[in-house]
């Protein structure tokens, strides 16, 4: 989009709304900030676009939005802040839409963790979204990492 700009001898050109900005009019005098969550990569933009899914906006006037990183998430567009990852889930690159859940043998005990810990021998995690291995009952083992249950003995 096309807004006036003023020389010092008083005649009015125009010129495009820098990247970060927009301007919905023709033959305005300014152009406006993109909101927080919201960028415009190039000049010119009638509108600003909304952070996509992994990524998110903090400021305003931004050119690109920023990657969430390992161990964040955002799931929708527009967003100004990454959301942590809850105990059990983990999130393993950067930009990601979403958490996902340990799987059996694993778990996550903090919350933003970019991976999973696999559970000790002695001890096994059943299931999906595991915050803690349980220890093997007497007369059962687990002798290497990572085990969903126990074997007799």
């Amino acid at each position: 989009m096309l807004f006036m700009t003023s020389s010092f001898s008083g005649i009015s050109s125009c010129a495009q709304c820098s990247s970060g900005s927009f301007s919905s009019e023709s033959g305005v005098s300014s152009c406006f900030s993109c909101e927080m969550g919201t960028y415009t990569s190039s000049q010119g933009q009638w509108v600003c676009s909304g952070c996509s899914p992994g990524s998110y906006g903090v400021g305003t006037g931004l050119s690109a939005c920023f990657k969430c990183g390992m161990g964040s998430f955002t799931s929708g567009t527009g967003l100004s802040a990454c959301k942590t990852c809850a105990s059990g889930l983990y999130a393993s690159s950067p930009g990601s839409s979403a958490c996902w859940q340990c799987g059996p043998g694993t778990f996550k005990n903090g919350n933003g963790m970019s991976a999973c810990i696999m559970c000790s021998p002695g001890s096994f995690a059943r299931g999906t979204g595991n915050s803690a291995c349980s220890n093997c009952n007497t007369g059962s083992f687990a002798s290497s990492t990572g085990q969903s249950s126990c074997s007799e003995c």
